[in-house]
């Protein structure tokens, strides 16, 4: 159940804000204090914060809706997304020289508690049959 909980969460979180991102660019721009300054940056932003995390959120439905084909990599696949976010974020925090907004402390608490949670849901997972 708990990877259930944690790939329905992850797939509405991510899919909602990828697909807010995907249509307004300027969306995590803003958050992150980012300027657009040019179409390249646009569509970086599109892609990134849109495309990437759209493609995460179906993933997770993946999980989901077939559990013995994508579930443990679904798990696997968040753990690995939120584990790099939080390293990133956190190396960023450490090497910083100004202080951090709300924007990235939220965001590092939402990234930690989808981390934790996801390894937690693996951590209940039964290992996988061998096909030997």
């Amino acid at each position: 159940m708990p990877a259930k909980i944690i790939l329905w969460f992850s797939a509405v979180m991510l899919g909602l804000y990828g697909l807010a991102c995907f249509f307004d660019a300027s969306l995590a721009a803003g958050y992150a204090g980012l300027a657009i300054t040019n179409t390249d940056a646009r569509i970086e932003m599109i892609s990134m914060y849109g495309g990437v995390q759209i493609a995460v959120a179906l993933y997770c439905l993946f999980g989901v809706m077939r559990p013995a084909h994508y579930q443990q990599s679904a798990l696997l696949l968040l753990v690995l997304v939120f584990g790099g976010l939080v390293m990133g974020r956190s190396y960023g925090l450490l090497t910083g020289s100004d202080g951090a907004t709300l924007y990235t402390y939220g965001a590092l608490g939402y990234e930690v508690f989808s981390l934790l949670f996801a390894l937690f849901a693996m951590s209940r997972q039964s290992p996988p049959h061998s096909a030997e």
